[in-house]
């Protein structure tokens, strides 16, 4: 496995410049078409490369500045894969909102399209000597996580264990390959759902039947499995959180708040993503 660039990391997703979110509305309302975009996120892109740069940093992202949402700008692009029309719900105080767009699994889940290559390619001719490019994608535990199995077709699927997790590991795997074929040595898988975990009702939620928490890691296994041998796993570090790690990681922080010092200061807590193996 490759080693990380470096002892300390950052996710990667940056606040987006305000000529790249009036782009995105003058793209929304037909005003600029999709190259012209483009042409607009390639130049925010080699900015923030740049700023990455200039402070050190030895991993390098495009700041996430050509997705709209995290997970789903990713899951989406898996087939089987279809996500709802955002609905407007009301807050406590009146206000109105867009909900998040709801994911659903409406077939069996495959991988039908390099979804990271074109974009990868484009971070790699920006970024200088000495540093190591970093692609940043969703675990594959938040296709499934939000939805549990109300959210996954059972004429698709009418058991989960293994087609499902199986389906899920090989369409990571192949977008593994692609990337490590491309000279990617980094990626990261983010799994943002798992630090529901921390709290009790959200346990008890995924205790329910379809819901049990111990599953939300078998596509990682599953994605070990079918790695073996691979190039793929050589070359691609993935890396996502498990419940033990999110408890260990809130145990070393309340020793260091103790003992008066911050991760900062040295003695920083053990790293949480120690890849797919783990």
């Amino acid at each position: 496995m490759t080693q990380l660039p470096a002892r300390f990391d950052h996710v990667g997703s940056f606040l987006r410049p305000q000529y790249l979110l009036e782009a995105r509305e003058q793209k929304a309302k037909g005003d600029i078409t999709p190259e012209q975009l483009r042409a607009v996120e390639d130049k925010a892109i080699a900015e923030i490369v740049k700023f990455q740069e200039d402070v050190g940093l030895k991993s390098i992202t495009d700041g996430e500045f050509r997705r709209t949402y995290f997970h789903i700008d990713f899951l989406e692009q898996i087939g089987g894969v279809k996500t709802d029309i955002p609905v407007t719900i009301q807050r406590p105080d009146g206000t109105q909102e867009l909900a998040p767009p709801v994911m659903r699994v409406i077939d069996k889940v495959r991988h039908v399209k390099d979804i990271q290559l074109a974009d990868f390619q484009y971070l790699k001719s920006q970024v200088g000597a000495g540093r190591t490019p970093k692609v940043t994608i969703p675990s594959p535990t938040m296709l499934h996580f939000r939805g549990g199995r109300a959210g996954i077709s059972k004429d698709a699927y009418p058991e989960l264990d293994p087609a499902f997790y199986d389906d899920v590991a090989k369409a990571y795997g192949d977008e593994l390959r692609s990337l490590a074929a491309a000279g990617c040595t980094y990626v990261q898988m983010d799994d943002t759902n798992l630090a529901y975990l921390c709290d009790e009702k959200m346990r008890e939620a995924a205790r329910q039947p379809g819901r049990r928490s111990g599953r939300a890691a078998a596509p990682l296994r599953r994605l070990h499995q079918q790695g073996r041998g691979a190039k793929a796993r050589r070359h691609v570090a993935g890396h996502a959180l498990v419940p033990w790690q999110l408890q260990e990681h809130a145990c070393c922080g309340r020793q260091l708040r103790a003992r008066g010092r911050g991760p900062a200061q040295g003695n920083e807590p053990r790293r949480l993503f120690h890849g797919v193996r783990r």
